[in-house]
């Protein structure tokens, strides 16, 4: 991670470790789910040569705009994890947004 810093002229730096995603062999589904939040194989490809899909609507408006005032409301706050303000790793600390992200949609 550090030496991409130095490489770079100090121009490029990292949170995490980058990586090379590789493309795979088949974009067909490789899990079974519920029809509704099944993805067909465009929508896979597209994923995997852009790192994203959508938009779609996963949850309600009305449930994310109440989910935004309690985002909103430990944004200011320090960090259980850190120890300083950051919005980074917050589902460790946050168990609506933790449910959030291992919904199935």
């Amino acid at each position: 991670m550090f030496w991409v810093l130095i490489k770079s002229g100090v121009s490029r730096a990292y949170i995490d470790q980058p990586c090379r995603f590789l493309m795979p062999d088949s974009f067909s589904s490789k899990v079974l789910v519920a029809p509704k939040y099944q993805l067909g194989e465009q929508q896979i490809r597209n994923f995997c040569e852009d790192g994203f899909i959508g938009p779609f609507d996963a949850f309600s408006p009305e449930d994310m705009a109440d989910f935004r005032i309690d985002l909103l409301s430990i944004e200011n706050t320090k960090s259980k994890t850190y120890g300083f303000c950051t919005p980074r790793d917050r589902h460790l600390e946050m168990p609506r947004l933790w449910n959030y992200m291992k919904h199935p949609a």
